[in-house]
């Protein structure tokens, strides 16, 4: 029971998608970031060459990055703190597709494995609906074609029963024929005896 619940809670499902994609977004939001950074930084030095043009100040670039450091790093804790923030949406938002993709998967292997598998339910906002309809018309088409093949196997109209006892009946009196040909009446009984033995001895 409480690891059904678990299961239920659980929101990392499938590490091939939800992880992948966890990673590309964290690199993403690195990468924006660092450009952001240089962007702002280089938009500074523009803007006190243009000023130290009309006013003659000159400072090295190493000190302006520093300042720049010091008056703009909120930016870079701001990033740090809300990178989490980010990752914990995707996540949740992606387990309403990998979820899903991982309920179709057990349930095919299901099937593969001869268990009966009548309907995939998912939870509600999970996505992928319009492919849970469709997956349960298809089993319910599977189960039908099951049901319909054991039905076919299992009834037999009358002309068919009729059909099988004549010819049963045949085959009596063909082996009847054959044991009356080979066998005469009076010597039935050492025929049998004979055939008996016959057929439990080996064979060279």
């Amino acid at each position: 029971m409480f690891s059904k619940l678990f299961q239920r809670k659980k929101k990392f499902v499938s590490g091939p998608i939800q992880g992948r994609l966890m990673l590309r977004m964290g690199v993403y939001w690195v990468l924006y970031h660092v450009i952001l950074w240089h962007a702002m930084f280089i938009f500074r030095y523009v803007e006190f060459r243009l000023e130290a043009s009309s006013t003659g100040l000159h400072m090295p670039i190493g000190q302006m990055y520093n300042e720049f450091l010091l008056d703009y790093y909120p930016i870079i804790f701001c990033a740090i703190i809300a990178l989490p923030i980010v990752l914990v949406d995707l996540m949740n938002l992606s387990h309403r597709i990998a979820g899903p993709l991982v309920r179709f998967e057990h349930a095919l292997k299901d099937l593969m494995a001869g268990k009966d598998v009548r309907k995939v339910s998912l939870r509600k906002g999970d996505l992928l609906v319009e492919f849970q309809a469709e997956f349960n018309k298809y089993l319910d088409w599977l189960h039908e074609q099951g049901h319909a093949t054991v039905k076919d196997a299992d009834h037999m109209t009358p002309e068919e029963e009729q059909l099988l006892d004549d010819v049963e009946q045949l085959r009596r009196n063909v082996q009847s024929a054959i044991a009356e040909v080979t066998c005469p009446p009076q010597e039935q009984f050492s025929c049998e005896d004979d055939t008996v033995i016959s057929s439990t001895m080996p064979r060279p």
